[in-house]
């Protein structure tokens, strides 16, 4: 057996430091106890919703809770939006917002746990050697769980003072955005649904809402309108997509979740991704292809059937990680749709990440879409051209189109279906399955 059972060693996901007011506080773990500040919590509550919350997609103060921020630095960045009485107001009330603490210092989500050195460790470490084991085959491929990996990548911490390789952004997320109407209907009907259940069907179809206004070429404040380039607003795109990021991150640490909770969901990582992508167009963010591979890594590793690979690998490849982006490839190959072509693009994109591949001819596994599908129309002569069967990941104008068409296929109608029994047993459910059931958006 090639694949070296890999041991979790934490009881739940690696996790990550929440952050402070928008830019957020250097992890320093779990601080020792300190003379308490006194205050008055119901007060401190209403300040943090109309002072805080904003750049806190928990909108609660959970993240201060779950990362056992100390008072003194509540109060400090709290001090910046507020007075002295307010600000230790604000922290009474974070101490009574119910979360077990958390270190600073961890990474959430971060495959096995712990970061390897260098590429060059990461063969060795999965298969035990520094090679492509020739006679892998599709199916033990396939049982490889990119979470269970470990890279040689840090996944961002949750909030980091001094460098936007941290999950939380900057900013609130804009208004505009907030307020735009979509085919699905209104983020913000959508959020303020999710803060009083939060639900995953509610942060589900507040995502999605909040994914077309952010890229909608039709809506004048979109940011991430990349067709044509000089709409693309390539700090304002990243902060927005780090803010719905968070929205999805908070709801998992809320919840314990430690798999794939919808596809919709797990591609609003992928997108902070590819705003960083975008941005090497024209005037690059700060730590731009970092943040390009780190986010999509991120996105892809809760569901490696999904995206073109050529993205992250290219990443990946400037970072000098061949080997991870080979094994990219080949994950997401093996486990493409019946009678896509992306897994001959999968292919395409392994042979030129890999020497060790070019060089000792070895035998790729079998293209799951033939294996299950059968040949795509073209017989996968586009995706070895390099282009990718699903368009451009949810970007442009064919990306654009893609999640119009999954919000008409969620629609609005006179009332809402019960929830389904998946939902309310508290399982996960794919966005298609969540896509077929039609419901009111909330007025």
């Amino acid at each position: 057996m090639y694949v070296n059972r890999l041991i979790r060693t934490l009881p739940a996901l690696a996790l990550v430091p929440f952050a402070l007011a928008c830019s957020g506080e250097s992890p320093a773990g779990i601080d020792p106890p300190e003379p308490p500040i006194q205050g008055d919590a119901a007060l401190g509550e209403a300040a943090f919703l109309a002072e805080c919350a904003s750049c806190h997609s928990a909108r609660d103060g959970f993240d201060l809770a779950f990362f056992a921020f100390p008072d003194t630095t509540i109060v400090r960045r709290a001090l910046g939006h507020v007075d002295t009485a307010t600000a230790n107001d604000i922290t009474t009330y974070i101490r009574t917002v119910r979360a077990l603490p958390t270190s600073r210092d961890l990474r959430i989500f971060q495959p096995g746990g712990f970061r390897i050195s260098g590429d060059a460790n990461f063969a060795s470490n999965l298969f035990g050697a520094d090679r492509w084991p020739a006679d892998l085959t599709t199916e033990q491929l396939a049982q490889i769980d990119p979470l269970d990996v470990p890279i040689a990548l840090d996944f961002p911490l949750w909030s980091f003072e001094f460098s936007n390789l941290d999950w939380m952004p900057e900013v609130p997320i804009a208004e505009p955005l907030l307020d735009y109407p979509t085919e699905v209907g209104v983020g913000r009907s959508y959020l303020e649904s999710y803060y009083r259940t939060r639900s995953l069907e509610d942060l589900f179809y507040a995502v999605l809402a909040l994914r077309i206004a952010e890229r909608d070429p039709n809506n004048p404040d979109a940011p991430c309108v990349s067709e044509p380039y000089d709409r693309f607003r390539a700090l304002d795109c990243f902060e927005a997509r780090r803010w719905i990021a968070t929205l999805v991150a908070q709801h998992m640490l809320r919840t314990n979740a430690r798999g794939p909770i919808g596809s919709g969901a797990h591609d609003g990582w992928w997108d902070v991704g590819f705003a960083a992508l975008e941005s090497t167009r024209g005037m690059p963010i700060e730590n731009a292809i970092r943040n390009w591979a780190v986010w999509m890594y991120v996105g892809w590793a809760f569901e490696p059937q999904r995206h073109a690979s050529v993205y992250l690998g290219i990443a990946l490849n400037a970072l000098n990680l061949p080997r991870h982006a080979t094994f990219h490839a080949l994950r997401a190959q093996v486990v493409r749709p019946p009678r896509s072509s992306s897994p001959y693009a999968d292919t395409f994109n392994a042979t030129r990440f890999s020497l060790d591949l070019q060089r000792h001819a070895i035998r790729l596994p079998q293209p799951a879409g033939a294996a299950r599908g059968g040949l795509p129309a073209d017989g996968g002569r586009a995706a070895r051209g390099g282009a990718d069967a699903g368009g451009r990941d949810l970007h442009g104008r064919r990306g654009e189109a893609r999640l119009r068409f999954r919000a008409r296929r969620a629609g609005r109608v006179a009332g809402p279906d019960p929830l389904p029994a998946e939902l309310s047993a508290g399982s996960a459910i794919s966005p298609d399955g969540l896509l077929s059931r039609r419901r009111a958006a909330p007025r």
